[in-house]
Formats: C-alpha cells, sequence, structure tokens
C-alpha cells in the first residue's frame, strides 16, 4: 500500500506537531535528520529571518508532500527531518519552531506558504 503526504492544511498541522517534536528533542541535536534545502527558483528571496524560515520550512513540506511512501514511518521521518535553515543561528531556528506552535498568525504564514508554492507532484521514495 502507497502512503500520500496529506493536503496542504494537513501539511501545516503535521509540521507544527513535527516541529514541537523536533523542539522536544533538541537536548540532543546530533540525532535529528538533516535534509539540504535547495533554492526555489520561482520565489523571491525571503526578506527576513522570519521569512527564511518560513520558506525553508514550506520547501521542506513540499518535498515532503510530493513523495509516495511505501511505509508511513518513512513518511513520519522525513517530516521529523530538519531542513538546513540557511542564514538562521540554531537559536533563531528553535526559537521560530516553537512560535510555530503559539502564534496563529506566524502559522498561517507557513500555511498561506504553503497553499501558494506547494504543487505536489507524486515521485517514489528510494
Amino acid at each position: 500500500m502507497k502512503y500520500r503526504a496529506p493536503v496542504l492544511v494537513g501539511v501545516a498541522l503535521a509540521a507544527v506537531a513535527a516541529i514541537s517534536s523536533a523542539v522536544a528533542l533538541q537536548s540532543e541535536p546530533e540525532t535529528a535528520a538533516r535534509v539540504p534545502v535547495a533554492a526555489s527558483s520561482a520565489a523571491a528571496a525571503p526578506e527576513g529571518p522570519d521569512e527564511s524560515f518560513i520558506a525553508a520550512t514550506a520547501q521542506h513540506l513540499c518535498g515532503v508532500q510530493s513523495r509516495v511512501y511505501d511505509n508511513p514511518k518513512a513518511l513520519a521521518d522525513d517530516y521529523r527531518a530538519t531542513p538546513t535553515y540557511a542564514g538562521l543561528t540554531p537559536a533563531q531556528v528553535r526559537a521560530f519552531q516553537q512560535r510555530l506552535a503559539v502564534d496563529r498568525e506566524f502559522s498561517a504564514r507557513l500555511t498561506a506558504k504553503l497553499r501558494a508554492d506547494c504543487r505536489p507532484t507524486a515521485s517514489p521514495t528510494p
């Protein structure tokens, strides 16, 4: 059975849950998987640190959403993976991750970014 990542709104909710889990695991930062984030050719460069965080998070979640998974654990692992946030310090990333869980406006900005930029195309996982 193939597992498809949730729709965009579900992706945002899963992101909040995954990021909250990552924050809880922050005491062991070396165990968190890192997924590099490629530059988006369609989007303009983010203007500030919060926009950089939202853009990188949205790009990561769009990538996860675009894959079809044979294994639900692989899907969960990919959602939990932390993208590389170019230009942000680990302290900034932690603060933005925590902010996603408690600031409705900030999480709504991520949801809007996902809706605007994600165009799912199914591709099998390696």
